[in-house]
């Protein structure tokens, strides 16, 4: 479990029925635009000399593209002001423009236009530990207004910039949506999910295929190959002026897990692992929790994660383990890097190492379910089917659809081989 960048892979899975489908572009950015002003309270000031109350009526402020300060928190802060800054330039005013300014970031020159509001984020841990649905909502928000300001300037720049493809049969011409708007389809009915675990389950399915949309767009801005059968068909690729915003939301998820990982939502999600209705319920619980197993602070590991999953992917264990013993070099206390070499040198037939990382993971992670199931498969290998029991037991108890799986299958050949042993 666990590739690409951040953890997450770069397939989505089905959104499912039922989960009220998604809106319109245009009706996104109008009810989007209703809740972010919702969220301002009291008085907040442009950047630049521009300034707007957002007393939950519509927001004034200017987005500047010149780069600028971010602004401070307004009444409860749950919005930013200040200086929007743009991969374009350009300036918005209005409504569009406080979107543009509470997003905004400090500094300016890096080539992003908006930094992750990880604050805010942190706001709502504090006053929920229950589920993921309120960070994923502010996590929807950053992400929308991102959008919001930043399809403002594309299209002022960029007004013929609907494309039409050819369609399978090359005899007609199929319009397809600008990853931008797909984007905010996705997120708006995210930003505006009530309480219960249904709206939930939508949240994470949506923003999973968000994390799906920007992870490919950054392994292609990384060099890697991506086609066409990367995105959804009715979808477009990034444009060169798109790719800053998806570059800006590759770091909000990147941020979003992080704080999850060092927070106390993990407990959390693993109490949402263990209650799981369904299979796919817990499948996508499960995703998420590789996916922040899988996320780390220095971008070096990150490169070097994504690179020993490659190396193991294509049976090139030994580079893929000299690949995890440099990540162990800068950061021994991470877990997952643990879990990784303890696969390769599984494959590579490194029984006693192979156990040795899997039981570091789990010192350093005990409720990594990858380690225990590992380390059953070493003890299966080296026919200890005791100590093979117990290890898949303890994956299925902190995730238990896993028996479902072929650990289910391996529950009972453990099981078989103990009988037959003791008659």
């Amino acid at each position: 479990g666990g590739g690409g960048v951040v953890g997450a892979g770069t397939s989505a899975g089905g959104v499912g029925d039922g989960d009220g489908g998604g809106a319109s572009p245009g009706s996104s950015v109008a009810s989007l635009n209703s809740l972010l002003c919702e969220k301002a309270n009291g008085s907040s000031s442009g950047g630049d000399g521009s300034s707007g109350s957002s007393s939950g009526g519509e927001a004034g402020g200017a987005g500047r593209g010149s780069g600028g300060a971010g602004g401070g928190r307004s009444g409860k802060g749950k919005m930013i002001s200040g200086a929007a800054r743009t991969a374009g330039g350009g300036e918005i005013t209005g409504e569009a423009g406080a979107n543009a300014g509470a997003a905004a970031g400090t500094g300016a020159g890096d080539g992003y236009p908006y930094d992750c509001i990880l604050w805010v984020m942190t706001d709502m841990v504090e006053e929920t530990q229950s589920c993921l649905l309120h960070p994923l909502r502010e996590l929807a928000v950053s992400i929308a207004k991102a959008v919001i300001a930043s399809e403002k300037i594309r299209c002022e720049k960029e007004p013929s910039s609907d494309v039409e493809f050819p369609s399978a049969s090359g005899s007609k011409s199929t319009p397809r949506l600008s990853i931008s708007a797909e984007i905010l389809n996705l997120v708006g009915p995210v930003a505006q999910c009530k309480e219960g675990e249904t709206q939930e389950l939508l949240a994470m399915r949506r923003m999973w295929h968000v994390l799906s949309l920007v992870e490919t767009e950054k392994q292609r801005a990384s060099g890697f190959h991506v086609d066409q059968t990367c995105y959804p068909e009715e979808v477009k690729p990034a444009t060169k002026a798109e790719l800053p915003l998806m570059l800006a939301s590759y770091d909000l998820f990147r941020n979003f897990f992080l704080m999850i990982r060092q927070g106390p939502l993990m407990a959390s999600l693993f109490a949402f692992l263990k209650r799981a209705g369904t299979a796919n319920l817990s499948n996508i619980i499960e995703q998420y929790i590789w996916a922040i197993w899988s996320s780390h602070a220095d971008d070096r590991v990150i490169v070097m994660l994504e690179e020993g999953a490659r190396l193991t992917k294509t049976k090139g264990y030994q580079k893929a383990v000299e690949c995890y013993t440099k990540i162990l070099a800068i950061d021994p206390n991470f877990p997952e890097a643990w879990n990784r070499r303890a696969t390769a040198n599984f494959y590579m037939g490194n029984t006693e190492q192979a156990l040795s990382d899997a039981d570091t993971g789990i010192r350093l992670e005990p409720r990594h379910f990858g380690c225990w199931s590992g380390r059953g498969l070493i003890y299966m290998l080296v026919r200890k089917y005791a100590e093979a029991l117990k290890s898949f037991q303890k994956a299925v108890e902190i995730s238990p659809w896993m028996i479902k799986t072929s650990i289910g299958n391996n529950l009972i050949v453990c099981r078989t081989a103990m009988q037959g042993s003791l008659a």
